[in-house]
């Protein structure tokens, strides 16, 4: 009779061995686990905007631009290397002004195991005073986070001092320097020289 091809997977037989697939194939209808390879990473040092404080916290003025720098090391177990795209996702907190995310430079080279870079992103202090705290993740091309270490910055954004009496210094504004206070100090400047004149003029008279 004429024969019949029946696709691995549709035989219909609950037991139907000709229907198995061969190995090393996936049936079809059925999904595919894929593993994931989860790279792993260490903080090694802090290049920049270390921690001044007990409590991780680094001092800065509103509005201040920054530039925070960690140092980090492939600690991957497995002995893989890290892929030349990451990126670094920002996770938790405050992002200080920066992106959602960026491309992180390994030089167009994947980073091998023991392997260290800077990560390096710009940021920028809130305007108002406070404590304020960002977290960001290194991640995989297709999505992994990595696993370790995660990178952390912890401003205390301060209004500056008198060093005499310890008073906010009000900070500069468009109106701090404007044009009113030239005008107003050139009108005291034209009243002085006005009544000077005037004592001088008198002055004359009773001496004639």
């Amino acid at each position: 009779g004429a024969s019949r091809f029946t696709p691995y997977g549709a035989g219909g037989g609950a037991n139907d061995e000709d229907d198995a697939a061969p190995p090393g194939l996936a049936p079809i209808g059925h999904d595919v686990e894929v593993e994931r390879v989860v790279h792993h990473v260490a903080l090694v040092e802090h290049v920049t905007l270390a921690p001044a404080r007990a409590d991780g916290a680094v001092p800065a003025e509103p509005c201040a631009s920054l530039v925070k720098m960690w140092r980090v090391r492939n600690t991957s177990p497995s002995g893989g290397a890290w892929p030349a795209t990451v990126r670094l996702v920002h996770s938790d907190g405050h992002r200080f002004f920066s992106p959602a995310e960026t491309i992180v430079d390994t030089g167009d080279a994947q980073l091998p195991p023991g392997g260290e870079l800077v990560v390096m992103i710009d940021v920028t202090a809130p305007p108002d005073a406070g404590r304020y705290k960002g977290t960001w993740r290194l991640v995989a091309p297709d999505g992994t986070r990595f696993a370790g270490d995660r990178l952390h910055l912890c401003v205390d954004v301060c209004v500056p001092q008198d060093a005499d009496d310890n008073t906010p210094v009000p900070l500069p504004s468009a109106s701090w320097v404007g044009t009113d206070d030239v005008d107003t100090a050139s009108s005291a400047t034209a009243a002085d020289d006005s009544a000077t004149t005037a004592a001088a003029t008198t002055t004359t008279t009773t001496t004639t």
